[in-house]
């Protein structure tokens, strides 16, 4: 028996060392046993080195295994076949179980048992507390002598916790942390240990528990070798400081000489390996000078110019890892490296993940991504999670939606559309709604219509083929006699109703066969792991009773703890890792990316159940858990040593100024450090190196580059390189058609191509049938009016209420409280207020009834919102009636509606010289009149959910023709009814239906205050400036008005500010806006569709578009520009209408 440490720096060699002579003892002693226990990650790495190292390309009688593969192996000689191992998803599980059946005995852990994240930490602490040998002499230790009652708490519950899942595993059940308890009965009891050599590499340190098997195979075996990076200048008796690089493997090293002691083991000489100059790094200075100055004060500098270390700058991420491509590529091409010989580690593999997927993609290199992956999101754990959902919520629509899109349906991508658009716009929710036929139309079609009806069968076959298996499911487990079998079971049924191994087996075969062999190994992964899960589920809670939903939230504990390892599926691989997680073999090239402040070293910021300062509390007691975070960054100091040494050749390091969404980084101060041991190094600025600059690579990246650059130039003549890789481009068949699309997106100024007459003719007809809103749609943006008009494109409708549906119950229930006033008989002017109220609640309601898909009374909410709707429309009504009582005009019309079609006006039908027509149609909300002996006076009046304001410029431009489009209809078709008076335009206005909130009042009396609100509802546009009639408006007025934009100086004349115009004027713009509509209705039939949308001051035509991913319009792009609206006094925007 005896105990060898092999030690030395990183890169010295001891790994070459211990595997050359265990080759040579082994060949020598064929009949005995040798052994090597490395991490797990290392275990098939260090088989393939020793295979290609041996002579014999074989190891018969040397064993490679892990700690915990040691256990397994010598199971077989302790009896444990009865014995189920309970993995990690079980473990989980069982907490959950335990803290939920006693919670009221738990104190913290019963109260959090159900917050996301917390059974992992609890399985956690458990796993400390095994890893580090609690017993109970400890938990009694820390009560006697803790005064934090908190955390007194927390070890209680940790006391019960264990006590509690040792009983339940007791007799059924091991697990990875009590494998090692076992390891040590049964290395004492093992006969194959006797007489082997045990080789213990690539551990930093060890656990306790690591430390006693060590123990036990010091007793047992016939030599224990185990190496330590230390280096040779440092005395391994010296713990002053615990900051100091090698200060942890002092420790295992001082540890493991006081075991050796403690069992009378002989301790042979230490095997320095020289790391003078480190086997690793003979034919590279500059990568020694790192490893024996890093993290080591006073450093020396390096005096000459490093060649084979490269410190990058770049302004983004995405210019870094290009620039880590291009290096590949260059290393693979002129140094003739292997993928395998390189490496790329990140202290943010997250963040760099996809940037790295995209563009090795890009230059086809192979790499592998050494990440654990989680299998929550993985379509089958999807598929039985959201299965579960959809009985525990009733078939809520995200639940549905989640199972339906899995792709385990064999539904295609359009009927899943239709449906969920159905789902959408009636509001589907609840098993009822779903058992049922659906009836209703889908939504924008006629129900009579031959489509509609094989839709809506199309639709109804579909939801039968979603909602069967889901019936079945929910019959054979939502029960109240339910147990954990019965339910397993039922998804056991489930998923074989859906065929899911099969088509799991038909995607592993499709993605063998499009090469993806990623997904494939995942594939062929997943149904086992889900199968293993359930049985577990069986194993450990069997014929006990649950609720789906606590089986529910039992699978997801198990799920959350479940991870997907994947082995590299080629071995010409980049390995792309975490710098500190990923434990990589020697490699030629590394490349570290990512050396920002914060990632390198990273920020600590666990969350554990006992915190940091607690830790400290039971280690001055002597009880010792894992290391704090302040222990942490000193070892992270060694991991980062170790990581950045593990390189012989090339090693690369780079930092990003900016993340992925611009915000400025910082480098790392260890980036910095690593330059001041170097006096002649200079950080490369990639941005310089790739400005102006294509960097020749494969086809696919070098184009990107190219197109980048020529997006910089105004002629490739000039540049030889540019063009000469526009010519190979050009010349190359696989890339001609590329080229041609290039050509025409570089000249491209996003001008859309107008309609031609025919296309015009397919879209519009002969007859054009235009709304006023359609007008003023143009006006704003013509490709906006043809995405809306000419393809009839339509938001997907969905079960809420949104403001044009509360503006279209304004209107419809103020039209018929209006309609029921003079059906009644009633004067406005004497309308009292209960019985105007009455009305409109009775009007709001039928508007409610009437609604076909029933969204105003679907819950509580908009029910609510009614009775809101129904306040603000009082309010509406309350100051309609008040400003007609304040004056002799009358409403003659409500919701008057218009169609050139029908009635014969001459406003409403324009006429173009190419034989086309334009026909308007449109509705007025009211018209008052006036009448006295010689003429008709009217108004119209247009009711706004916004606050709307009469705007002239707005209306020189087109934006605001409704009013007077209203008016010259109006006007004329009271002309011919009156054929003996005149017909006067009196006014234009918008009347806004709110009920403002009046603030600061001085007199809070209720007529000040109804004074003050009527003020506020003021009616906004244009008057006829003859006083008369204004005061016929407003028969109070002595000021300024209340209900009308009108204000009087002290001798009675109008004041500049009025908004009023003469009957000329009046007659002007009536004339102007029929031309406006002849010119926007030209612009339309002539296929005007131009992406071109106005800008008025802030307001542009952009505002609430939805069309902005389709028109591709981006200021400051050369072609998109706005059509900039200039702003006009008064006086010039009355001059120039008279003008045109």
């Amino acid at each position: 028996m005896g105990l060898q440490l092999i030690l030395g720096s990183s890169g010295a060699g001891k790994t070459h060392y211990i595997h050359d002579l265990m080759i040579k003892q082994s060949l020598s002693e064929k009949s005995l046993p040798f052994l090597v226990i490395v991490p797990e990650q290392f275990t098939l790495q260090t088989q393939q080195d020793l295979i290609q190292l041996h002579p014999r390309k074989g190891i018969m009688n040397i064993e490679i295994l892990s700690f915990g593969r040691l256990a397994y192996r010598i199971y077989d000689d302790l009896a444990l076949a009865n014995k189920t191992l309970l993995k990690e998803t079980g473990k989980g599980m069982v907490i959950r179980k335990i803290v939920e059946d006693a919670k009221d005995k738990y104190t913290i852990a019963g109260s959090n048992i159900r917050k996301k994240g917390y059974v992992k930490e609890l399985k956690g602490l458990l796993t400390e507390l095994y890893q580090y040998n609690w017993q109970e002499d400890d938990f009694k230790k820390i009560n006697e002598e803790i005064k934090s009652t908190l955390l007194k708490e927390k070890i209680n519950d940790a006391a019960m916790l264990l006590k509690d899942y040792k009983n339940y595993l007791s007799e059924k059940y091991i697990t990875s942390e009590n494998t090692m308890d076992l390891l040590i009965e049964g290395i004492s009891r093992n006969k194959w240990l006797k007489d082997a050599d045990i080789f213990i590499d690539g551990f930093y340190g060890f656990t306790p528990i690591q430390f006693k098997v060590i123990g036990e195979l010091l007793k047992k075996s016939r030599n224990v070798h185990i190496v330590l990076t230390l280096d040779s200048k440092e005395d391994p008796n010296d713990f002053e400081d615990e900051s100091q690089l090698f200060y942890e493997s002092k420790k295992v090293l001082n540890q493991l000489l006081e075991i050796a002691s403690k069992e009378k083991v002989q301790i042979m000489p230490f095997s320095w390996i020289d790391d003078y100059s480190p086997y690793r790094f003979k034919n590279n200075s500059e990568i020694a000078h790192l490893e024996k100055n890093i993290y080591r004060y006073p450093y020396e500098v390096y005096p000459y110019k490093p060649q084979g270390l490269i410190m990058c700058q770049a302004s983004n991420m995405r210019k870094e890892i290009q620039y880590v491509a291009d290096s590949i590529m260059k290393l693979i091409y002129e140094k003739k490296y292997r993928y395998k010989d390189i490496a790329v580690v990140s202290g943010d593999l997250i963040g760099y993940e996809t940037i790295i997927k995209q563009i090795f993609d890009q230059y086809e290199i192979p790499y592998f991504m050494d990440k654990k992956k989680t299998i929550l999101l993985h379509p089958l754990v999807e598929l039985l999670t959201s299965a579960l959902e959809i009985i525990n919520k009733d078939f809520d629509y995200s639940s549905v939606f989640r199972y339906i899109k899995t792709g385990f349906l064999d539904i295609s991508q359009e009927a899943m559309d239709r449906i969920e658009n159905y789902v959408l716009a009636y509001g589907i929710r609840g098993r009822k709604a779903w058992e049922m036929p659906w009836e209703r139309p889908y939504p924008g079609l006629a129900k009579e219509s031959a489509y509609a009806k094989c839709i809506m069968d199309n639709i109804n076959n579909v939801k039968e083929q979603i909602i069967s298996p889901l019936l079945q499911l929910r019959e054979a487990i939502y029960t109240k006699e339910s147990t954990v079998v019965k339910i397993t079971k039922g998804l056991f049924q489930f998923m074989r109703a859906l065929d899911v191994e099969g088509k799991i087996n038909q995607l592993v075969l499709a993605f063998e066969k499009d090469g993806q062999l990623l997904y494939q190994k995942e594939y062929e992964q997943i149904y086992k792991m889900v199968v293993e899960i359930l049985d577990q589920i069986v194993e450990i809670l069997g014929d006990q009773t649950a609720s789906t939903k606590i089986y529910s939230a039992l699978l997801q504990a198990g799920l959350e703890e479940c991870e997907m390892g994947l082995v590299p599926p080629g071995l010409d691989q980049v390995v792309v890792g975490d710098l500190e997680r990923t434990r990589l073999k020697e490699t030629k090239a590394l490349f570290v990316i990512g050396f920002n402040e914060g990632k390198v070293p990273k920020v600590i910021d666990k969350p554990n159940i006992i915190s940091d300062l607690e830790r400290v509390q039971l280690k001055s007691l002597g009880i010792k858990l894992a290391p704090d975070n302040k222990e942490n960054v000193f070892k992270e100091q060694f991991s980062l040593y170790m990581a950045l040494t593990r390189v012989s050749e090339k090693l690369y390091l780079s930092y990003s100024k900016s993340d992925l969404q611009g915000k400025s980084m910082r480098p790392s101060l260890l980036f910095y450090s690593i330059k001041k041991m170097y006096s002649q190094i200079k950080i490369i600025d990639l941005d310089e190196i790739y400005l102006n600059k294509c960097v020749v690579n494969k086809p696919k990246p070098t184009f990107y580059q190219m197109v980048n650059k020529l997006k910089h130039v105004d002629s490739i003549q000039d540049d030889m390189q540019l063009k000469g890789l526009y010519r190979w481009y050009y010349n190359e068949e696989n890339w001609s058609g590329i080229i041609h699309y290039f050509e025409k997106a570089l000249t491209d100024n996003n001008d859309e191509i107008d309609l031609c007459p025919s296309a015009v003719e397919a879209i519009y007809g002969n007859e054009l049938n235009n709304s006023v809103s359609r007008l003023e749609s143009f006006a704003k943006c013509p490709f906006a009016h043809f995405m809306d008009y000419g393809l009839n494109l339509k938001e997907r409708l969905d079960y809420s209420i949104k403001m044009p549906d509360i503006g279209t119950l304004f209107h419809k229930a103020i039209d018929k409280c209006s309609r029921k006033i003079e059906a009644r008989g009633l004067d406005w002017k004497n309308l009292q207020d209960d019985v105007r109220d009455m009305l409109v609640e009775e009007a709001v309601n039928e508007v409610v009834e009437e609604e076909h898909r029933g969204i105003f009374t679907s819950n509580s909410r908009n029910i609510y919102l009614v009775k809101r709707l129904i306040r603000v429309t009082k309010r509406a009504l309350w100051a309609i009636a008040g400003q007609i009582a304040m004056g002799e005009f009358r409403p003659i019309e409500y919701e008057l509606a218009f169609d050139a079609n029908r009635d014969k006006i001459e406003a409403l039908t324009i006429d173009f010289s190419n034989n086309k027509t334009m026909k308007l149609n449109g509705r007025v909300d009211r018209v008052d009149a006036y009448e006295d002996e010689d003429a008709l006076y009217l108004t119209v009046v247009d009711y706004k959910s916004g606050n709307q304001n009469f705007d002239l410029v707005a209306l020189y431009y087109g934006l605001q023709l409704q009013l007077f489009i209203y008016l010259n209809s109006v006007t004329e078709l009271k002309k011919s009814n009156e054929s003996h008076k005149k017909v006067v335009p009196a006014g234009v206005f918008y009347f806004h239906i709110d009920d403002p909130i009046i603030k600061d009042v001085p007199v809070r009396n209720k007529q000040q205050i109804e004074k003050l609100i009527m003020k506020q509802l003021k009616l906004k546009g244009l008057v006829l400036d003859q006083q008369h009639i204004i005061k016929k408006m407003d028969a109070s007025i002595e000021k300024a008005s209340d209900i009308i934009p009108v204000a009087l100086t002290v001798d009675g004349a109008l004041t500049k500010t009025s908004s009023v115009a003469s009957i000329e004027q009046f007659e002007v713009l009536k004339q102007f806006v029929s031309e406006k509509v002849k010119e926007i209705g030209t612009s339309i039939i002539e296929g005007n569709l131009s992406v071109h949308p106005y800008k008025r001051k802030r307001e542009t035509g952009c505002d609430f578009c939805q069309y902005l991913p389709v028109c591709r319009f981006e200021k400051g792009v050369p072609g998109n520009e706005y059509k900039q609206l200039k702003e006009h006094t008064k006086t010039e925007i009355w001059e120039k209408i008279l003008n045109s």
